[in-house]
Parts: C-alpha cells; sequence; structure tokens
C-alpha cells in the first residue's frame, strides 16, 4: 500500500476510503509510519511521531465503531426510550465510513455495513423526525443517479465540502459538548447556506433542506456520545 507522508491524516484516511481496511492491515500501517518518523531514526524532533500515534488511537476507535455496529445486524427496540441519540449516532457512522462518497457507498465489498448503516438511519428518522426520512433519502438522490453532473459542477463540490466541514464540527460538539465545536459548527453551517443560496440552483435544494435540518438539531443539547 503506497503511502503519502504529506497526507496528515492518512491513517484515518486508509481507514475509512473504502478497502475495507483489517485491523492487521491497520497495525500494518501504524507500524510501517511510526518507522518512518520516530525522532531517533528521523533525527527530528518528534512532533510527527506523536501524531501518527494520536492518529491510530483515533483511527482504532473508529474501526471499531464500524466493526461492532456491523456485528449488531437488527436494531435494538430497547434504545427506542432515546431515537435522537440513536439517529444521530447513526448519523455519525453515515460520516466517519464516507457513505457521503459514491465510490465508498457502491463498493460491493462494503454493500452489507454500508446497507446497516442506511437502514438503522431510516429506522431512527421514523421515530424521531419523520420529516427526516426524505431529506435524508432525497439528500443521497442526487449523489448516486446524477453523479457525473454533480461531480461536474465545481460550485457543487465546494459546498459539498464545506457541508462535509460543518458536520464535522457538529459530531464533535454531540461529543464533546465544547462550546467552541458549537460555534464553529453552527458558523460553517451558516456559511454553507450562505453559499447554497447564492448558487440558487434546484440541485442544491435537497442539501439546503440537510443543512437546515442541522442547523435545528445543534441548538439542542449535545448527546455526549
Amino acid at each position: 500500500m503506497s503511502i503519502n507522508h504529506s497526507n496528515h491524516n492518512r491513517i484515518l484516511k486508509s481507514l475509512i476510503s473504502g478497502r475495507n481496511i483489517s485491523e492487521k492491515q491497520l497495525k500494518k500501517i501504524y507500524h510501517y509510519l511510526c518507522l518512518q518518523t520516530h525522532p531517533d531514526l528521523t533525527g527530528k524532533d518528534g512532533k510527527e511521531f506523536i501524531e501518527i500515534q494520536k492518529e491510530y488511537q483515533q483511527a482504532c476507535m473508529y474501526f471499531n465503531k464500524l466493526k461492532d455496529f456491523v456485528k449488531e445486524g437488527e436494531i435494538d427496540p430497547s434504545r427506542l426510550k432515546n431515537p435522537r441519540h440513536e439517529l444521530l449516532l447513526n448519523l455519525y457512522h453515515y460520516t466517519i465510513a464516507g457513505l457521503h462518497s459514491v465510490k465508498i457507498r457502491m463498493k460491493p465489498e462494503l454493500k452489507s455495513r454500508n446497507a446497516k448503516i442506511i437502514k438503522s438511519i431510516l429506522f431512527w428518522a421514523k421515530w424521531y423526525d419523520k420529516n427526516f426520512i426524505t431529506i435524508f433519502i432525497d439528500y443521497n438522490k442526487p449523489q448516486f443517479k446524477c453523479f457525473k453532473q454533480w461531480q461536474s459542477e465545481k460550485e457543487h463540490k465546494v459546498i459539498r465540502k464545506q457541508f462535509l466541514y460543518s458536520l464535522y464540527h457538529f459530531f464533535q460538539y454531540q461529543k464533546t459538548g465544547s462550546q467552541s465545536k458549537y460555534e464553529a459548527a453552527k458558523i460553517n453551517l451558516c456559511d454553507t447556506l450562505d453559499m447554497i443560496q447564492i448558487n440558487s440552483k434546484n440541485s442544491l435544494i435537497t442539501l439546503e433542506r440537510m443543512v437546515n435540518w442541522f442547523l435545528k438539531e445543534i441548538e439542542f443539547s449535545p448527546l455526549y456520545f
């Protein structure tokens, strides 16, 4: 496996890029990067080596979350007491699994895992906010049915990246309750909305509805999952 050393999040990107990476492969990548960055071997200050260790710990967390999710199989109705928590947790799985990417969503070897995540999102949306079912389904349609058109429009790429960046801060706020993450998420969601409204294209209406939904959700208390 070739690794770009200039990529600061190399381990995480290898994990969620759709290669269906195993735990053994993840450790192999980690050990290789340690050899490439260890201060005793490179003569450098060790800053990159420390960062690699942090990335590996986070990658293991993501790996175990997705692995446990796939093992669970069927949805547990006993968790109905907090459907908002379950919906946002599964949307978090959706994000870290890279399902916003058409290439990852359509990979045959990941079909079972992806289907379970989507099924869970739709299930919990039914119990928490039925309107989100339509929003979520419509949001994904242009990514899969009109992929070439979606990719060809540069503005869509920029806006979509801005939205994904907003989701990163949104879920960090849900995990930590940090005021700075709340502010970062809200600012970036609002910036995404502004970019959509400036473009004012019908193809961005579904994305606009997604952004508005997350803007509503961020005003509720964080879940600390």
